[in-house]
């Protein structure tokens, strides 16, 4: 494995934009499905950390933090990589 590789811990989500958009967060549906697969996750040296999450033809962002663990509401797969763009810039929450 490369150094750079080694020392990379993940994308951190920056600070608020002005005008940000406030998803809508839902208590997790665990039985829902039982097959799930992680596509890409925020730095876990971080407060909170989201993961993106692909399931048969839909997908959803889980939100983790200290005190609660939510997510979204299973989108189309498009939909939703456009909401974790979203997070990823400051312009979701």
């Amino acid at each position: 494995m490369s150094l750079l590789l080694a020392s990379y811990h993940g994308v951190h989500v920056p600070d608020l934009r002005p005008g940000h958009v406030k998803l809508r967060w839902l208590k997790p549906d665990w039985h829902r499905n039982t097959r799930v697969r992680e596509r890409s996750k925020t730095c876990p040296c971080r407060a909170v950390v989201y993961t993106l999450f692909q399931t048969g033809g839909l997908a959803f962002i889980q939100r983790v933090n200290a005190d609660d663990t939510v997510e979204t509401e299973r989108l189309r797969t498009a939909i939703t990589r456009e909401m974790w763009d979203w997070i990823l810039t400051g312009r979701a929450v």
